[in-house]
């Protein structure tokens, strides 16, 4: 996976907008990490994490015991989501942060309920828009629902969460394929 995710960070653009959607457990998180991990470490510069759903406490513990990455553990400013009131709040931790080279957000679904947006797509738009003010990618995780369980994701179950998939400039899914042994 690792060549994988070299390959992949050497072609993000810096105002890209990147979703990485699948159900729950399945990797986003992770694999959003290891790809930012990519992306800064090749500058030399920071990633900043904006958890809507974790402890801290937890997040940088489930961090250190998976990735085992020193890059990441020296280079990685975890946002608490719920000191963030609004996309105004994102903007200001960008322009307060240096050397940010990318910016994960953790999940959309809640972002919406915290920011009370209605509208998936209003998210996007919005931080697609400040991925190219402030030159930074972006790389925003999306709960699935229970249909993608056990297969592939496709575009059709971004359109069951109401996601335009024209918005992002790439997407992503992340999946677990199951396998079952029945025996009499």
């Amino acid at each position: 996976m690792n060549k994988e995710i070299n390959e992949l960070a050497k072609t993000i653009n810096s105002n890209d907008l990147i979703l990485v959607a699948g159900r729950t457990y399945t990797g986003k998180t992770f694999f959003s990490l290891k790809l930012a991990s990519e992306i800064a470490s090749e500058n030399n510069k920071k990633i900043l994490f904006f958890n809507f759903e974790s402890s801290l406490e937890f997040l940088y513990s489930r961090i250190k015991e998976r990735l085992n990455d020193s890059y990441l553990n020296e280079n990685l400013n975890i946002i608490n989501g719920l000191d963030t009131k609004s996309m105004n709040d994102i903007k200001k931790f960008l322009e307060e942060s240096k050397d940010i080279d990318i910016v994960i957000i953790d999940y959309i679904e809640l972002l919406e309920i915290r920011f009370n947006i209605q509208e998936s797509n209003d998210v996007l738009r919005e931080l697609k828009s400040i991925a190219v003010e402030y030159n930074v990618p972006i790389i925003i995780l999306s709960q699935l629902r229970k249909e993608a369980d056990g297969i592939k994701p496709t575009l059709e179950h971004l359109q069951n969460v109401s996601i335009d998939a024209n918005i992002p400039d790439r997407i992503i899914f992340t999946y677990i394929e199951y396998s079952f042994n029945v025996s009499k």
